[in-house]
């Protein structure tokens, strides 16, 4: 939008071809008629849309519901996997520094992997390794405990946590992105408030699971592998 405004057709059309060669689709070319911008693509795509589709149209439904599961998911897991910080061996402060380094990796590492690779895939392979990593800290909490001394023990779980939390971080910025490429365009400001509404119910869940069940930390890895 920033490049039309500044009539630089050459290198908007550039950066909206390669996005749509990284997520497999098809660009409308005709976004690119000087003569006639967005006119026809307007009347033959986005007039039909509108804000009664968040529900009625199967697709932006579908789109909207499983976003809103994604960042459910996320929501849940960060500040899980932050209470669970506290019961991590060893000192807390160096704990919480690895972690904070390992999510600003996340963000950094986002950039580059929506840049190069295909943002479906990209997420769906995250996703595994964040369920391996939560999965790994259970295989930790019952079995590695009784056979492994305690300053492995926290060896072991300071790096599966800095994973997870890289994984994690990193799915928050694809999602968004992937969500503002997806969307279509007169339902994407209804549809990110819905997501992200839902979004904060994962949190809310938490804090009300743990509430109910004083959670361990294993419970917690538990539900973080779960829901992930």
């Amino acid at each position: 939008s920033y490049m039309y405004q500044k009539n630089d057709f050459q290198r908007a059309k550039e950066i909206l071809l390669k996005i749509s060669k990284l997520n497999g689709k098809t660009f409308p070319m005709i976004v690119f008629d000087r003569e006639h911008p967005l006119s026809l693509l307007q009347k033959s795509h986005l007039e039909q849309f509108n804000y009664k589709e968040i529900y009625s149209n199967n697709r932006v439904r579908c789109m909207v519901i499983v976003y809103s599961m994604m960042l459910f998911t996320l929501n849940f897991s960060y500040f899980g996997e932050i209470f669970t910080l506290s019961y991590v061996q060893g000192n807390i402060y160096f704990n919480a520094a690895v972690n904070s380094v390992a999510e600003l990796t996340g963000y950094a590492l986002s950039g580059l992997i929506a840049s190069k690779f295909s943002l479906r895939k990209s997420i769906c392979l995250i996703y595994v390794l964040v369920f391996l990593a939560f999965s790994f800290f259970i295989f930790t909490d019952y079995y590695l405990v009784q056979v492994l001394e305690k300053e492995y023990i926290a060896d072991i779980e300071i790096v599966i946590s800095g994973i997870s939390r890289i994984g994690v971080a990193t799915l928050f910025c694809l999602t968004y992105v992937l969500m503002n490429e997806t969307l279509e365009t007169k339902v994407k400001s209804l549809s990110f408030g819905v997501a992200m509404f839902l979004e904060k119910l994962g949190l809310a869940n938490f804090f009300l699971v743990n509430s109910q069940r004083s959670l361990s930390s294993p419970d917690v890895h538990i539900f973080n592998s779960y829901i992930t």
